[in-house]
């Protein structure tokens, strides 16, 4: 398979922390949600999330390295009864 991407993504398999910005019922929520990374790229990172984000929902992402990122969800799949995300960061 020929790679298209542009961008080297580095496989990971670390477990985070991160807190998600939706609205629910028209108010704004913040969930607290483990994710576990499978990739990373200098862009983004993919991610597999029980909870269903959807595009344009913001996450704070609680990095091993102490440092908070914020991102913004590109894309959701259901995988498995779970979801694989794709998020930019912001």
């Amino acid at each position: 398979m020929i790679e298209k991407r542009s961008i080297h993504r580095q496989p990971s398999s670390e477990k985070i922390q991160s807190v998600a910005i939706v609205l629910v019922d028209r108010e704004v929520s913040h969930l607290k949600l483990d994710l576990q990374l499978f990739d990373v790229t200098s862009k983004g990172v993919g991610f597999l999330s029980t909870y269903p984000l959807q595009p344009s929902h913001v996450l704070i992402l609680k990095c091993s390295n102490e440092r908070d990122i914020v991102s913004i969800v590109m894309w959701s799949n259901k995988n498995n009864g779970n979801y694989r995300i794709g998020a930019q960061y912001a």
